[in-house]
């Protein structure tokens, strides 16, 4: 599982490993002051 932090001041998303609460992937560049966003985690 992961978490997905908005980093409204750098236009970034940041992924959290929440299974070793570890940085897994970025600051990945996204579009202008994310904010917030939708996961879909299927059935």
């Amino acid at each position: 599982r992961h978490v997905y932090v908005a980093n409204n001041g750098d236009n970034t998303v940041s992924v959290i490993d929440t299974a070793t609460n570890t940085l897994s992937a970025g600051p990945l560049r996204v579009g202008i002051s994310p904010s917030g966003f939708g996961i879909f985690t299927g059935p």
